[in-house]
């Protein structure tokens, strides 16, 4: 599994400040065994930063390009042509009866000029505020991509952990089981048990031994999610061992308020920055496109050489101004005009359902965080009993005094109230990293902060 590799951390200044990386082959390193360390490493090796890094350098470029757009413009030119008969060689600007021009066959002519737009009706100015407008969505949407990327890390590690403690319980029950199931053969050749109780073991181990089967193919599938995320062999996770990030520190954070107070919480979340942008990108191509019913005025200087096979060279200078303005387009430039007016109206309006959307993320987030604590809290009471149930029924199984459905419905109930507590754990901080990326906070720096005390 080769991809191209890319220097990028997380800092949008270090991101930004990168150029294209070569490809280069899968890493020796060995896989990170914390959560920040996975994340880190997924933005240093994963093509979708260096995509959204050359999108940025892109819209960099563009918004160079548009400035020069206020410099006066500098070329050069030249030609030789040789004509069948002698040609006028240097421009003629009078009638001289005493003086005769100069022809030749051949004509050499050579002109250094330059020309500055004087007046265009706004254009450039619009095409820069365009251009600022993209590279502040660009770089927007480069953020984003990196606060996209560490949720999915983050998914796909929590996602290892909680398949890797459901696999734990799952051989736990299934050694439990077998164990069952040879007790139950031996009371049976001893006549001491019917052999209801051998077939109810035995189907019970059946049962768990594929459901056994599920999950650990569950278990590989969610190794192999992140192995790819991190450009690692899923096969060195596998006994890797990785730390387990435990609840986030602190209350779940306060739902978004509708009105103006919720403003500073959202006017830094990348979809809003990248929305707005768009947005005032809009606008610029809308003014650009009516710039276009006004004359453009230019200013145009030069110094141009001319010469023959056998005639000196005569050099002149020339300046003028020049306007032009198009009489007639066939209504293009209505067109034009109006679909960028409508352009614009509708990324407006679309900014603004982005910001809806973004609060709404947060605060389902943040009441999914809630959902998840108050699972934990049940779920390990939950855990705590059956435990206590299961030990219970089966001392009064090896005593004679139980029956073997008890406990193997205590035991039933004792690995899903597991398994539970494992998603559950693991379900409040994903919820916490939703908030944090839908209101612009998930980046290396927050999630260390935010795993660093635990409640």
């Amino acid at each position: 599994m080769t991809r191209p590799r890319a220097s990028v951390g997380w800092p949008l200044a270090a991101i930004l400040a990168l150029g294209a990386v070569p490809a280069a082959a899968q890493s020796p390193e060995p896989p990170p065994t914390s959560l920040t360390a996975a994340v880190r490493r997924a933005l240093e090796v994963h093509p979708s930063m260096e995509a959204a890094a050359a999108a940025t350098r892109a819209a960099d470029a563009g918004l160079s390009a548009a400035r020069a757009a206020w410099l006066p413009s500098l070329g050069v030119d030249g030609s030789v042509t040789r004509f069948q008969e002698p040609m006028l060689v240097a421009p003629l600007h009078g009638f001289d009866p005493t003086t005769v021009p100069d022809f030749d066959a051949t004509l050499a002519r050579g002109t250094v000029g330059a020309r500055y737009t004087l007046f265009d009706g706004g254009r450039r100015g619009a095409d820069v505020r365009g251009a600022e407008a993209s590279r502040d969505a660009a770089g927007a949407a480069l953020r984003d991509a990196a606060a996209a990327l560490g949720l999915r890390t983050a998914d796909a590690y929590l996602a290892v952990l909680s398949a890797r403690e459901v696999v734990a319980a799952q051989t736990r029950r299934e050694s439990a089981l077998v164990a069952e199931v040879d007790r139950a053969r031996q009371l049976l050749a001893e006549g001491a048990a019917p052999r209801l109780e051998v077939l109810r073991a035995e189907a019970e181990l059946s049962s768990v031994v594929a459901d056994g089967e599920a999950a650990r193919r569950r278990f590989d599938l969610a190794l192999t999610t992140l192995g790819r995320l991190l450009d690692v062999d899923p096969a060195t996770l596998r006994n890797t061992s990785m730390d387990d990030p435990g609840l986030p520190g602190g209350p779940p954070p306060d739902l978004l308020p509708t009105d103006t107070a919720a403003s500073g919480v959202l006017d830094g979340a990348p979809a809003v920055v990248r929305a707005r942008s768009s947005a005032r990108a809009a606008e610029a191509g809308a003014a650009a496109a009516r710039a276009a019913w006004l004359p453009t005025v230019e200013a145009q200087v030069g110094y141009a050489l001319y010469a023959g096979g056998g005639v000196d060279a005569v050099a002149e200078w020339q300046a003028g101004v020049q306007v032009s303005y198009p009489l007639f387009t066939g209504g293009a430039r209505s067109g034009a005009a109006d679909r960028a007016a409508a352009e614009a109206a509708r990324v407006r309006a679309e900014s603004h359902v982005v910001r809806e959307d973004v609060a709404q993320a947060a605060d389902a987030a943040r009441t999914a965080e809630i959902e998840a604590r108050s699972r934990v809290e049940a779920l390990e009471a939950a855990v705590a009993r059956y435990a206590e149930l299961a030990r219970v029924e089966r001392l009064a199984l090896d005593e004679g005094a139980g029956t073997q459905s008890d406990w193997l419905r205590a035991e039933a109930g004792l690995f899903q109230a597991r398994a539970g507590l494992a998603d559950a754990r693991y379900a409040v901080l994903r919820a916490r990293l939703n908030w944090g990326r839908a209101v612009g906070r998930l980046d290396i720096d927050w999630i260390d902060t935010l795993l660093e005390v635990t409640p």
